[in-house]
């Protein structure tokens, strides 16, 4: 009787185990279209999209607030901030139009959630910042004293939109690395290019370096040069381009100390005429 029992159980468990791979295999995500619906989604209707009426306010009021004599000293801080905003937009376009061609992998897998959590939070962060801005700025108007005041209480809104921004692109960087198989769009040139951001980015979300002047401003020049519709052809043509190719993979393996490195980060790596 007991030896019938054991079976039983055993035959349970295989069941059970069984119906598990079944189930899991049936609801797991089998590719990447739903980390590429959010990224689109962010920045096509979010707070990554210029016509964001969020983003607009955010935009206005950061223009408002650098140019109050009251502010001086931190200045320069808002300004990258307004810049690095910008850097996102066009940050978040590229991997937009590229995310789709990633594959389902454990790097994927491991950081879908946190890139999709990143997001809202920063989302959450312009949501409440513009709704401050919404209740604050008819009774404030251009007093330069009470405008002062809303930046002491604008000011964490920010930094809570470049940080977890900054989490998001950075994590995408490595979903791109890892699961874009073309080596056409992933190679040593987008490799350079997403370490530099890294690095640019992470001097921002330092209250050490975020007052650095012109940060915000290299990094939007940067990416433009790179990352918009034109200057990834710098990307798609690293495989046929012997310039560009060359360059890329002395800056890889030298970083700072290549002699293209200066050329790079100014945003002048260009592609060969006629190529």
């Amino acid at each position: 009787m007991k030896k019938r029992w054991f079976i039983f159980v055993i035959i349970l468990v295989i069941i059970a185990v069984i119906l598990t791979i079944v189930f899991i295999n049936l609801f797991r995500e089998k590719d990447t279209t739903a980390l590429a619906e959010n990224v689109n989604d962010v920045t096509q209707n979010g707070y990554l999209s210029e016509e964001n009426e969020a983003n607009q306010a955010i935009d206005a009021y950061l223009a408002q607030v650098s140019g109050l004599g009251s502010l001086e000293a931190d200045r320069t801080t808002i300004e990258n901030y307004a810049d690095a905003y910008a850097a996102f937009e066009v940050i978040g376009d590229f991997f937009s139009r590229q995310i789709v061609f990633t594959e389902n992998t454990s790097v994927y897998r491991e950081n879908r959630g946190r890139i999709r959590n990143a997001f809202q939070r920063a989302q959450n962060a312009v949501d409440d910042f513009a709704e401050y801005l919404s209740q604050n700025m008819d009774v404030v108007g251009s007093d330069e004293d009470w405008m002062t005041i809303t930046w002491a209480n604008c000011k964490g809104y920010m930094q809570d939109i470049i940080s977890n921004t900054t989490d998001a692109v950075t994590r995408l960087a490595l979903v791109y690395q890892d699961c874009v198989t073309s080596k056409v769009m992933n190679n040593a040139m987008s490799d350079i290019i997403f370490a530099e951001i890294e690095k640019w980015t992470s001097q921002l979300i330092s209250e050490e370096t975020v007052s650095t002047a012109g940060l915000g401003q290299q990094l939007l020049t940067f990416v433009n040069a790179y990352l918009t519709i034109d200057g990834e052809n710098v990307i798609l043509q690293f495989q046929y381009d012997n310039n560009i190719k060359s360059q890329a993979e002395n800056i890889n393996e030298l970083g700072e100390e290549s002699t293209f490195y200066s050329q790079f980060v100014a945003g002048l790596i260009e592609v060969t005429e006629g190529v």
